[in-house]
């Protein structure tokens, strides 16, 4: 399981592609503190920064996270998963994201 920190007021964002055979994922995350999770289209993202309005799954002041979601076809293949730490202190995060 990789490991990150994130400083305060910060996020971290990790590019994923899923194999268009494939549509299924799973998500595994491990943190020190409550962050906030973000599923991200490629092409949100913009949207995303600008005003956390885009199309996409949101898990809010979580430690934990163990999910499998089957993605959308309308999804795109290219997505980010975004780790927020909105606290005042580094926060510690292991994920790990596979295809299932």
């Amino acid at each position: 399981m990789p490991t990150t920190i994130i400083n305060p007021q910060k996020y971290r964002k990790i590019l994923y592609e899923t194999s268009p055979r494939k549509r299924k994922v799973e998500i595994e995350i491990e943190a020190n503190s409550p962050i906030d999770i973000y599923i991200v289209q490629a092409s949100d993202l913009r949207d995303w920064r600008a005003s956390r309005e885009y199309g996409g799954m949101s898990f809010k002041a979580r430690r934990t996270l163990d999910f499998q979601i089957k993605m959308d076809p309308e999804f795109e293949d290219e997505w980010y998963l975004i780790l927020e730490n909105y606290s005042d202190k580094p926060v510690a995060v292991h994920y790990e994201v596979y295809d299932v």
